[in-house]
Parts: structure tokens; C-alpha cells; sequence
């Protein structure tokens, strides 16, 4: 009866071993996956700097034609095309 018990014991035992190798290893594909995603957003970090002083010195020197729209003009393409699609 020990013997089996061993057995039975060993095999769960491997069973939790493969378990936990395979859980480390879409835990790094995930961790892999995060980093790369934080890179490209990094990497829009100086074009939208860019953009903002733009804008700003447009403002500033009064060339520019940006008007202020008030939040409640501005709309949510999703938003509006989930009520363009409702009947």
C-alpha cells in the first residue's frame, strides 16, 4: 500500500513540477510581452512632446486656427458609432 501511495505521490509531485515550469513560462512571455508594450509607448513619448509645443506656441503667437471646443462638443468616435447603430 506505501508503495503505491510513492507512486501516486511521485507522479502529482512531476505533475505539479511540469505545472509550475509551464506557469514561469508565460509568466516570462507575459513579462516579455508588458516591457515590449511600455517600449513603444516610450517611444511616442517625445513625438506627442513634440506635438504639445507645437500646439502651445501656435496658441501663443496667435496663428494658430485650434479653438477651444467645449467637452460636451467633443465626441467619441466608439460612442458615436454605437449610437449610429442602434435603431
Amino acid at each position: 500500500m506505501s508503495n503505491t501511495f510513492e507512486k501516486q505521490r511521485d507522479y502529482l509531485v512531476q505533475e505539479i513540477a511540469a505545472a509550475m515550469d509551464s506557469v514561469v513560462a508565460n509568466l516570462d512571455t507575459l513579462n516579455r510581452s508588458l516591457n515590449e508594450s511600455i517600449q513603444v509607448g516610450k517611444e511616442f513619448e517625445n513625438v506627442g512632446r513634440l506635438w504639445s509645443s507645437f500646439y502651445d506656441g501656435e496658441l501663443k503667437n496667435g496663428q494658430g486656427d485650434a479653438q477651444e471646443v467645449p467637452q460636451e462638443q467633443v465626441t467619441d468616435p466608439v460612442e458615436s458609432k454605437e449610437k449610429a447603430s442602434t435603431p
